[in-house]
């Protein structure tokens, strides 16, 4: 409902995974195919990628920022959050980066709010990906960070 009711004329810099990809990649049987769906998304075109994450009950919301900028760029430089996921969609996109530079690639925790129950979470993984798009900076650096 989100993606399609609120994103339709900035959906060129932004692309969501669906929230069961996570679970079937951390499946070895099932992560091939995911990361082939993954490919046909073009997430190195994209500034910013949601990939909302539901592990054993819980939700977490990743955004990974700039992907297809080199990690030299002081403008745009790429930001991460899990480093074996993303290491994987640079294999499969047939891209040149080395392990050692994909892990060199900076890992941001914002300060945000949580949520005082156990059934929330879900929600403010979906907020967030909502307030994000409201405020995501044409340029990500770490300069200004957090906005």
């Amino acid at each position: 409902y989100l993606w399609r009711n609120v994103l339709i004329d900035i959906s060129d810099s932004f692309t969501c995974f669906d929230c069961l990809w996570f679970n079937l990649y951390t499946n070895l049987l099932s992560r091939s195919k995911v990361l082939l769906w993954i490919k046909e998304k073009n997430v190195f075109s994209k500034k910013y990628i949601f990939v909302p994450i539901c592990l054993r009950g819980h939700w977490s919301l990743l955004i990974l920022c700039h992907l297809g900028e080199s990690e030299e760029n002081s403008i745009n430089p790429p930001v991460m959050f899990l480093y074996r996921f993303v290491f994987d969609i640079y294999v499969v996109e047939g891209r040149g980066e080395k392990e050692e530079g994909i892990s060199s690639i900076p890992l941001l925790i914002p300060q945000v709010p949580q949520q005082g129950n156990g059934s929330e979470c879900g929600f403010f993984a979906l907020y967030y990906i909502y307030l994000f798009i409201q405020t995501a900076p044409h340029s990500f650096c770490l300069d200004g960070y957090p906005y």
